[in-house]
């Protein structure tokens, strides 16, 4: 009797550390819960970046060097530059209000609605309802799971991929709240690595791996600063006068992925 007792009390604690440990592994933070600490991450003032981007196709490589200037989620403005042999081949400037993306081409200035493949806003979003009304637009489903980006354990936003056909989601780091990694619409793939405090609760990638078409392109941000970093006349559309050139000597796989970039996430 004692070894039939003694036997069905280590069965029971057996069976109850093996629920337990499901349990810890399949519990996911509330969704409202998990994008307040991740908003709370992006800082409240502006910024400038620096960074360099680097293509590759095949044997061929080429380099360009950015400047961001950032106030949130609904003001950016950028500024790109070929490095030689390119520099006077690519010569890109974009501002961004809202959905709204004004460039100089030409003695032309345009306006036209911002493109779903730009993720930019989604990694200095400032509020909850921004973040989720980003996620409506790229129609990303609310529904979240425990998954794995960059090794890492996430919680991810989204439906699950069946077979081939993968679905739009963004994978949120369950223990520091930060986003490891974006799939758009579209089906291109970012992810973000090397995260650095920029000031108090303001963190950046240092590292961004685009992929997209079957091309790739690595972002490194080289410099950073929040002193003094822009005003927000810089933003005004009226005041851009910059222009947009990307002009090729001739055609190539790696000028065309370098225009279809800056195309598309530009």
């Amino acid at each position: 009797m004692k070894s039939a007792l003694r036997l069905t009390l280590v069965t029971t604690i057996l069976l109850f550390s093996l629920l337990s440990a499901s349990t810890a592994w399949t519990f996911v933070l509330p969704l409202d819960f998990v994008v307040k600490k991740t908003v709370a991450k992006t800082g409240r003032t502006s910024i400038s970046i620096d960074q360099e981007v680097t293509f590759k196709v095949g044997k061929d490589s080429l380099k360009t060097q950015e400047n961001w200037l950032i106030e949130g989620d609904r003001n950016l403005k950028v500024s790109a530059n070929g490095l030689e042999p390119y520099k006077e081949n690519i010569k890109v400037n974009s501002l961004f209000n809202s959905k709204q993306k004004t460039s100089v081409v030409g003695k032309s200035k345009t306006q036209t609605p911002v493109g779903n493949d730009f993720y930019q806003r989604l990694i200095f979003v400032r509020s909850s309802d921004s973040f989720m009304q980003y996620l409506r637009e790229l129609g990303i489903n609310e529904k979240t799971r425990l998954s794995k980006a960059d090794g890492r354990v996430c919680i991810a936003i989204g439906e699950a991929s069946q077979s081939e056909n993968k679905s739009p989601q963004i994978w949120i780091d369950q223990d520091d709240f930060l986003i490891r990694k974006i799939r758009m619409p579209s089906g291109t793939e970012i992810s973000f690595s090397d995260y650095v405090n920029v000031k108090d609760d303001f963190w950046i990638a240092k590292t961004q791996v685009i992929k997209w078409a079957g091309a790739t392109a690595t972002v490194k941000v080289k410099s950073f600063s929040v002193k003094n970093a822009a005003t927000i006349q810089q933003f005004y559309p009226q005041n851009f006068e910059l222009p947009t050139e990307l002009a090729f000597n001739e055609s190539s796989s790696i000028a065309q992925v370098v225009e279809d970039f800056y195309k598309r996430f530009r």
